[in-house]
């Protein structure tokens, strides 16, 4: 608010993205915000360098499944209920402990 901004707008700069956003813009977040010099220096380097030609570095495949290695560590947790997950929080394996106790799963 204090910038002027939308939420929305000031959430994706948050988030780290910085293309298309203006100098008065990025002028207004640092006034808002009360950076020092170093600061302001430091969030205008970071616009540039998103708007130097995408440079984001691609993501990798997330696995589907867990390697046979895992799998063989999770049959050995017998004592206890044990998955694995990715980063969107899908299981991709489990113990027979856990499904189980869950009712199912991978």
């Amino acid at each position: 608010m204090l910038a002027g901004l939308s939420v929305d707008y000031y959430a994706r700069l948050e988030r780290g993205n910085l293309t298309g956003a203006s100098e008065s813009v990025l002028e207004a977040v640092a006034r808002a915000l009360r950076l020092d010099d170093a600061e302001r220096q430091h969030l205008f380097d970071l616009s540039r360098h998103s708007t130097a030609g995408g440079s984001r570095t691609p993501r990798r495949k997330e696995a589907t499944a867990a390697r046979p290695a895992v799998g063989a560590i999770l049959a050995g947790m017998a004592t206890i209920p044990a998955y694995v997950r990715t980063s969107r929080m899908e299981i991709v394996a489990a113990n027979e402990l856990c499904r189980a106790l869950y009712g199912g799963g991978p």
